[in-house]
């Protein structure tokens, strides 16, 4: 079976934690193991905090 999941967010470092629980979520309904999950939330926070810090600056 084949789920997509797309995430739509402000640009606010707040939505992390929104996108931290809909993939916790995700992983959960799929049967990922908990380190998989946790590795995919670890790389997509650091992407995100970046995106939010670097484009929601000000003058970028």
């Amino acid at each position: 079976m084949r789920e997509e999941l797309e995430i739509k967010l402000n640009n606010k470092v707040a939505e992390i934690e929104r996108v931290n629980r809909t993939l916790m979520d995700f992983g959960r309904r799929h049967g990922l193991a908990s380190k998989v999950v946790h590795d995919l939330n670890l790389a997509l926070e650091e992407i995100l905090t970046n995106l939010v810090w670097l484009h929601g600056q000000p003058g970028t």
